[in-house]
């Protein structure tokens, strides 16, 4: 029996920005395998970045790896991943407005532009983002948010009119840390797909992380420091 209920109370997937990385991946693991939801994925693929073909392989490791463990009942919770490429959307002027005006009060990278852009460009109103707690942003939203379901959206009124770069947007994991949500992925059964995971954006030749770009920082900051493989990054 399908038990997704969306925030309005109807049945429906959940929306989720899927990158591969630990925290959206507990995310559509939570939904699929615990709460035995319904998720639709999304991810946005970018030229730019090294990391794509990472991590859309981590995703088809997690999935074959979350067939062959818990049978296609439980895979088949996870509908088909829906990419959608950077270079074809569009960002209105407006949002470009918005993201400058909210640097002034927080150093937000670009990606919340093509986040947006991807929303509007889906007609998506609820589109998970995998932030956690101990990501600085958290602190930046959380007074500008109010419950709604088992996440966070951004209040109907707020003091930054340029917050409504986040409208589209709804923070499920924004009072989870990664290690509680490892935790968690372990006392629910999903652990072992948790480890197939990827995270940074300039992987080494092997695949393993370079332990210095942004992303390999903050893992090692929010306390999951031991999956960076040091003797494959350290300088010789």
């Amino acid at each position: 029996m399908d038990q997704s209920v969306n925030v309005n109370g109807s049945t429906m997937p959940v929306n989720v920005m899927w990158t591969g990385g630990w925290d959206s991946t507990f995310r559509v693991l939570d939904l699929a395998l615990r709460q035995q939801r319904r998720v639709q994925p999304h991810y946005v693929r970018r030229d730019a970045r090294k990391s794509n073909a990472h991590e859309l392989a981590a995703m088809r490791a997690i999935l074959a790896l979350v067939l062959h463990r818990h049978g296609p009942a439980v895979a088949g919770r996870i509908a088909p991943l829906i990419v959608a490429e950077h270079a074809a959307l569009t960002i209105p002027p407006t949002l470009r407005q918005w993201h400058r005006a909210l640097r002034q009060h927080y150093p937000l990278v670009p990606q919340y532009l093509f986040l947006h852009a991807y929303a509007l460009h889906a007609g998506l109103t609820d589109l998970e983002l995998g932030v956690v707690r101990s990501d600085s942003l958290a602190d930046f939203l959380r007074p500008h948010l109010v419950t709604a379901g088992d996440g966070l959206i951004l209040a109907a009124e707020v003091r930054l009119p340029a917050l409504a770069l986040m409208r589209p947007f709804r923070f499920p994991l924004l009072n989870l840390t990664k290690t509680e949500a490892g935790a968690r992925a372990e006392t629910a059964g999903f652990l072992p797909e948790m480890m197939l995971t990827h995270f940074c954006h300039r992987p080494l030749p092997t695949g393993a992380p370079c332990g210095n770009c942004y992303t390999c920082v903050q893992t090692a900051a929010q306390g999951l420091g031991w999956r960076i493989p040091n003797d494959d990054w350290l300088p010789r």
